[in-house]
């Protein structure tokens, strides 16, 4: 019992601190995954207020243009200044009313697309229109307006959110300077917190608050004119209040949300005031709801004054929570499992040890025939060089026999093609011999005849005289390097495949720059030709090509000769063009390919003749006819 006791406490302290491991890990994972999600809610919301942010900028910024190229208002604020500056109110009053009714009609299309506030005042900060307030003008705004003061002392654009005399707003502040750069004051364009809501709400179907710092209104102001109604504390932070609009009602947006936000009411009043945007969320009736935070900066001073609040539902955080439910629950199970099985063999440990002994036993047995087998091992180790030798001789000697092979299956297709180009000289010697002797029988044979007829003879025995050369210098072969015109090689190199060609209604075309010599090994690259050209045909009959065309373009380049050899078969698949010149390997069946034809030519390239060789598919071009195929280009030095 006690020895079942121990190992009882040493599974559960393992089961407890493995456990906590795993559990620890799933939960880092779902706060991860989870802060993802809350982060892409962060960025989205961000994304929205810029392209907001970035469309009132154009359209304050066209306003602004159109106010310059507005001579008439331009030269009435110039009137108005030198009237301020002369004290004549009256004058001043008078320019005013003048600049009311010729803005009145672009102030009524300016505020259906969202303008909240067209504000002039002279360069003393001094207000002269308000086109959103007739009747307000004359105060001095220097205190209040900062956006206003900083614009008028540095002729710079100033942009962003501030709070007005009696409401905040995005505005957009531009010094106005006449022709001459003359300063006349400055022109705000603003739009209100109602129309960003209105945004969202209506474009992109998201309900939000916007939170305004309860220290940037002026404690009196904030409760004129009506304002109280348009402003509460906030159930987000109780130093900010937020705007109510329409759809903003008080038991929605303040009671109900005051109760959904409370689990993470600390974290929230935290990171407002570390002033960075952040996403939180919580389970409210039974959903994961997300809450945003985007800080909207002062103009001026560049600190957060204000903030837009999303609410948004998210299901890929109720299936994250979801999941990991149950994946702690699997491994809490399956931990359980293991443990119990772990605890199950400790206490069967006598049971173990037996089997355990065993093992050692039948190990040390198997142990002492291993000793016993020392000897024959190493008697096996000291012949493995020795065989390893003799395969690699025996795959050489393969190699070589498959090399002979493939030449000699040319020299065969060659024998053939001569013995059918003898035929028909043949046939002419013997009937012209025949004849002769028919015409001497009869008396009949002239003089002229027997010349005629003996020239005629002679003419078709050089052919056959031609035709062994050539194939007595190409399998005669030759390791000594000799210099030749390479366009009496090509012609020795059609003479060979001439039957071939015409047997299987081969095309040859042939284009060399100029007769040129060369200094190489001539049979071996009439036999890399050959390799070629057999390589070709039997492509473009497997494929059933009925036209079938092969190129090939001769020129010199730079001290080296450059062959072009082109066929219309369709070229070489993409997955083994760059094996094709490795040994045995063939896309012919086993009986008629050995894979080594295009390693012969590689090698005698190479090795032979210090040439390269390069495959690719192409496209080509013979008497405005187009075609395709594979392209090998052979490249040699001239000596």
């Amino acid at each position: 019992m006690g020895n079942k006791l121990k190992y009882f406490l040493i599974v559960l302290l393992f089961f407890t601190i493995t456990i906590t491991f795993f559990l620890n890990i799933i939960n880092l994972y779902k706060e991860n995954r989870i802060q993802t999600v809350l982060n892409s809610h962060t960025n989205k919301l961000e994304t929205y207020y810029n392209i907001l942010s970035h469309n009132q900028k154009i359209n304050s910024d066209i306003i602004y243009e159109q106010t310059l190229d507005n001579e008439k208002l331009v030269s009435i604020l110039e009137q108005a200044n030198i009237a301020k500056n002369k004290n004549d109110l009256n004058r001043v009053n008078k320019l005013r009313e003048k600049a009311k009714n010729i803005l009145q009609k672009e102030y009524k299309y300016y505020k259906k697309n969202g303008i909240l506030q067209y504000h002039f005042v002279f360069p003393d900060n001094i207000s002269f229109l308000r086109m959103h307030k007739l009747s307000k003008f004359g105060d001095d705004l220097t205190n209040i307006r900062k956006d206003f003061a900083y614009a008028n002392k540095k002729l710079e654009i100033v942009r962003g959110f501030a709070q007005g005399r009696t409401a905040h707003a995005f505005r957009n502040v531009y010094p106005i300077l006449d022709k001459n750069k003359k300063h006349l004051g400055a022109v705000e364009v603003s739009f209100s917190s109602e129309l960003l809501q209105d945004y969202f709400s209506k474009v992109n179907k998201i309900h939000t608050h916007f939170l305004v710092r309860k220290d940037i209104f002026n404690s009196h102001t904030w409760e004129k004119d009506g304002l109280i109604l348009k402003y509460r504390v906030s159930s987000e932070h109780k130093n900010y209040m937020v705007t109510m609009t329409d759809e903003h009602t008080v038991k929605k947006c303040i009671i109900e949300n005051k109760k959904r936000i409370e689990p993470n009411k600390k974290e929230i009043d935290k990171l407002i005031e570390e002033g960075e945007k952040f996403s939180v969320y919580t389970i409210f009736k039974e959903k994961a709801r997300v809450t945003s935070f985007y800080p909207i900066l002062h103009s001026i001073t560049k600190e957060p004054v204000a903030w837009i609040v999303s609410y948004t539902k998210d299901s890929l955080i109720d299936k994250t929570l979801e999941v990991n439910f149950y994946l702690n629950i699997l491994v809490v199970l399956l931990l359980l499992i293991i443990f119990i099985f772990i605890y199950l063999q400790l206490i069967h440990k006598d049971i173990l040890k037996i089997i355990i002994e065993e093992k050692t036993e039948h190990l040390s047995k198997m142990n002492r025939e291993l000793e016993e087998s020392e000897h024959e091992l190493q008697l096996i180790n000291e012949n493995l060089e020795i065989k390893i030798k003799e395969e690699i001789e025996k795959s050489r000697d393969k190699d070589k026999a498959l090399f002979e092979q493939t030449k000699m299956a040319s020299l065969g297709e060659m024998i053939g093609n001569i013995a059918h180009q003898w035929r028909q000289p043949l046939s002419v010697i013997s009937t012209t011999a025949t004849g002769m002797v028919i015409q001497n029988e009869l008396d009949m044979l002239t003089k002229e005849q027997i010349e005629e007829y003996g020239e005629n003879i002679n003419k078709n025995a050089q052919f056959l005289s031609k035709t062994i050369d050539d194939f007595r210098n190409f399998i005669r072969g030759s390791t000594k390097k000799e210099e030749f015109r390479i366009k009496e090689s090509i012609k020795s190199f059609l003479n060979l495949i001439d039957t071939s060609t015409k047997k299987h209604n081969i095309k040859i075309d042939i284009n060399i720059q100029k007769d040129i010599m060369v200094t190489s090994l001539k049979n071996e690259l009439n036999q890399c030709l050959i390799n070629l050209f057999n390589n070709s045909k039997d492509i473009m009959i497997d494929r059933d090509i009925e036209d079938k065309v092969i190129q090939i373009n001769i020129k010199e380049n730079n001290e080296n000769l450059e062959i072009f050899f082109y066929d219309n078969g369709g070229g070489v698949e993409e997955n083994i063009i760059d094996k094709i010149f490795e040994p045995y390997f063939t896309t012919k069946h086993q009986s008629i390919g050995t894979g080594l034809g295009l390693n012969m030519t590689y090698r005698l390239i190479v090795e032979r003749m210090n040439g390269t060789i390069l495959v690719s598919n192409e496209k080509f071009n013979i008497e405005e006819n187009n075609y395709y195929g594979a392209l090998f280009i052979i490249k040699l030095p001239l000596k």
